[in-house]
């Protein structure tokens, strides 16, 4: 019997041809887009799986509380918390502290490399992020103060082969170190991610720093005991404050623990994250699934709509097989049969197509997405896919058509009633799809216009045509080697100024409070900036009162500060005349604020702009900025790599355009915007599919009707006005369905950022007419086709 109901199947999916390649097409389309999303969704929840009982393991953060900035959640946190939590808690079986290091500038032999993701850490990271040695000792790697463990492919980098590292001797910040073991590549589904690791005692040894419940500088994680709530513990954590920090902190501090299989999509809210490598967003996660499933909701809908509107074609199959005894529930098994060999049909073109074009989609998220059948979670996700898809497309159509009489099919006497409601439920179906596509449409305007929002605000410094170039020396040699590239610089043809700075933005990343100078010890909680003389004219960004840091004054290279905006505001000065701060290095000593510049977005428009102190420090100079001719960017930037190796031959050169790397920023938008654009496209060509299909059936019967219009001098435009005009009423109506929904999303959407558009009528407004255009230009080829056929061919075919 099943046999005999594949077979039908296969007939009529090969009779009905145009009818099931529009289906198998919309469906092919539908479960694509939702692998794809099923992929992303697998890749983004896969971060610290890897890790042996994540599930126990914690990343501590601090709630803050300082003037200036109010309340943050800070994922740094102090050097003596993770001994501290272990000897005071004994449900807190294993604490790791772990410090990144940047730039680190490396060397063998007579080569140089550059390593960002090199990190100091506890021994306890073998246990606590899972690392794995393929040579060397856990127990003993860390003993020796100089050794150093390389991932394989560090290791194959420097030496040519892993097995070639062991022992031998590596030269970095001026300091030997050993190569005591070799671990496996750390996988890049980590929040944590290293390549090399360093005893942590390297940095207790070295910064006092490290033994200050004061500075806020390194991460620190907790394994609690199994069954363990972290609840729980996190109550014991003020007494632990009050005991140990309440000193330092006077402002405010509470901690609490966030789980680690949560860090990469949950964070979104935590500052100075110096470990969360490829930060995900969780919203970002549920709107691609909503989108993903409105998709394959509407290709459902769409093989409804379409089965339901060649329902009459296959009523008197349907009567023939009831008189020859066929019972109801033999003719919905067959239906539904036919529902899911298309299903699986589409299941198999998606995977094809889906492996094909994985590359791009890949490339467009930024994402390594890997399409593994032998993955549980993917094949299982498969499966049910299909057998929804199957039973959502195929049940409706399966109980309507085989609810029809034999008596009724026979003597052409549908009711009224019958044909209503199927006519109703159409009208629904198409409603209900155009909703969607409505909704997507205007997303993808309102994300398309934040993005270029972000691109084309004025940021309060103009970046354009300048070149950045990350200084990797040794702290002893750092200034010189500033100083001499800055003259080497100044003066060549192609380059108007020169700068340096502690990093392309003006900021450091680091934040500290400054103390006011006088009897009321007024603080501020600051971010800190290092930059010379020159940055500021070269970035644009006016000195508003007071004025710039001037290599004639000597007392400006350690003695003087300035102010942004917003930090005059905060400290409620009007002036910076005869205001001081306590030097934030030495409390003997005080800083005079000399001048305030105008506010500037240092980091981003997603958040506001915070208090910034500026100094003219050029130990912590680590960037010198080049501001180019825009003749000819591409000669000056060859012209400043051939004075590089010129002075610091065999060190590598890293530079980049600052416009560049701050249109880096908004990836995630950016991301954002490519997505909804796609699936846009993809919905609305669905439902354009749909309703294609839905006005062939309709002009199939009205052939007779069109005739006789055109016999009685109807136009070819008044009978494609009459016939279209039902349809464009409904897409308006799902257009003012769609309106409320795409509101509300997207205004959730954009109260993630500090500085954002507003959701102007426009938007709406040019939503609805995407929606009307589209689906009058899917209408009016098939309309005008039929109304300029013969009259008389019509009514003889009739």
């Amino acid at each position: 019997m099943i046999r005999s109901y594949f077979r039908i199947a296969l007939r009529n999916i090969v009779r009905y041809r145009t009818f099931s390649f529009l289906n198998i097409l919309g469906l092919t389309i539908g479960i694509m887009s939702f692998m794809t999303i099923l992929l992303f969704i697998q890749h983004e929840l896969s971060y610290n799986r890897h890790i042996n009982d994540v599930e126990n393991k914690y990343r501590v953060v601090e709630i803050q509380t300082e003037p200036g900035v109010g309340e943050q959640h800070v994922a740094v946190t102090m050097g003596p918390l993770a001994p501290n939590l272990v000897s005071e808690y004994p449900e807190v079986v294993n604490a790791l502290r772990i410090y990144r290091g940047y730039g680190l500038n490396v060397k063998y032999n007579d080569q140089t490399f550059i390593e960002n993701h090199f990190a100091f850490a506890d021994s306890s990271v073998f246990d606590m992020m899972d690392v794995k040695l393929i040579m060397g000792d856990e127990n003993t790697v860390f003993q020796d103060l100089n050794s150093i463990i390389l991932s394989r492919t560090v290791a194959k980098k420097y030496f040519g082969n892993a097995s070639k590292a062991m022992d031998k001797m590596l030269t970095i910040m001026s300091e030997s170190f050993i190569v005591r073991g070799i671990m496996e590549d750390y996988p890049e589904t980590s929040t944590v991610y290293f390549n090399a690791l360093l005893p942590f005692k390297i940095l207790e040894n070295r910064f006092d720093w490290v033994e200050s419940w004061g500075s806020n500088s390194l991460d620190t994680y907790v394994q609690l005991a199994p069954g363990t709530k972290e609840t729980a513990f996190e109550s014991k954590l003020p007494g632990f404050i009050k005991k140990y920090l309440s000193k330092n902190w006077e402002h405010g501090l509470e901690m609490y623990l966030q789980p680690m299989e949560e860090i990469h999509l949950k964070s979104g809210h935590i500052k100075f994250q110096i470990y969360n490598h490829h930060q995900g967003d969780i919203n970002q996660l549920h709107i691609f699934s909503v989108i993903a499933l409105l998709i394959l909701i509407v290709a459902c809908i769409n093989y409804i709509n379409l089965a339901t509107s060649m329902a009459l074609k296959r009523t008197r199959e349907v009567g023939v097989r009831k008189v020859l005894g066929a019972n109801r529930k033999k003719l919905i098994m067959q239906f539904l049969g036919e529902s899911y060999i298309l299903s699986i049909l589409s299941a198999i073109l998606a995977i094809f197509g889906l492996s094909l074009l994985l590359p791009v989609i890949s490339k467009i998220l930024g994402i390594p997405l890997v399409m593994d059948m032998g993955n549980p979670l993917f094949t299982g996700g498969l499966i049910a896919t299909i057998a929804v898809v199957g039973l959502l497309s195929g049940l409706y159509p399966a109980l309507y058509i085989s609810g029809f009489e034999p008596t009724v099919i026979f003597t052409g006497l549908r009711s009224s009633r019958d044909k209503s409601s199927s006519g109703y439920m159409r009208k629904i179906l198409v409603v209900a799809q155009f909703s969607v596509s409505v909704v997507i449409i205007i997303s993808t305007l309102v994300a398309m216009h934040q993005v270029r929002f972000f691109q084309t605000t004025d940021k309060g410094y103009n970046d354009e045509a300048v070149y950045a170039i990350p200084l990797h020396f040794d702290d002893d040699v750092l200034e010189d080697h500033i100083q001499l590239l800055k003259n080497e610089l100044k003066g060549q043809p192609g380059i108007r100024s020169v700068s340096a700075s502690s990093r392309y933005n003006g900021v450091s990343g680091t934040q500290s409070k400054m103390t006011v100078a006088d009897t009321s010890e007024q603080q501020l909680m600051s971010r800190f900036g290092f930059v010379d003389e020159n940055y500021f004219p070269q970035m644009e960004i006016p000195i508003l009162q007071g004025r710039n840091f001037s290599s004639t004054h000597s007392g400006d290279r350690s003695e003087a500060v300035i102010l942004n905006e917003i930090a005059m505001k905060k400290l409620g000065w009007d002036s910076p005349n005869g205001k001081y701060f306590i030097h934030p290095g030495n409390d003997s000593l005080k800083v005079k604020v000399i001048g305030v510049i105008r506010d500037y977005n240092y980091y981003s428009l997603r958040t506001p702009i915070e208090p910034a102190a500026y100094f003219f420090f050029p130990g912590r100079f680590r960037y010198i900025m080049a501001k180019l001719e825009t003749t000819d960017l591409q000669g000056s930037v060859g012209q400043i790599k051939q004075k590089w190796n010129e002075l610091f031959s065999g060190v590598p050169f890293e530079g980049f355009f600052v416009d560049e790397r701050y249109r880096l920023t908004y990836a995630d938008e950016i991301n954002t915007m490519k997505i909804f654009g796609i699936f846009a496209v993809l919905c609305i060509f669905i439902s354009c599919l749909g309703l294609f299909g839905l006005i062939s059936f309709v002009v199939l019967h009205k052939y007779k009707e069109i005739a006789i219009r055109k016999v009685f001098g109807s136009n070819v435009t008044r009978i494609v006005r009459v016939i279209s005009r039902e349809f464009l009423i409904l897409i308006l109506i799902s257009s003012i369905i769609g309106i409320p929904v795409a509101y509300f999303y997207m205004d959730q959407w954009l109260n993630n950022f500090a500085y954002k558009i507003s959701l102007s009528w426009y938007y709406f407004a040019a939503g609805i007419a995407v929606a009307l255009a589209i689906a009058f230009l899917t209408m009016v080829y098939k309309i005008i086709t039929a109304a300029n056929a013969n009259p008389a061919e019509s009514l003889r075919y009739e």
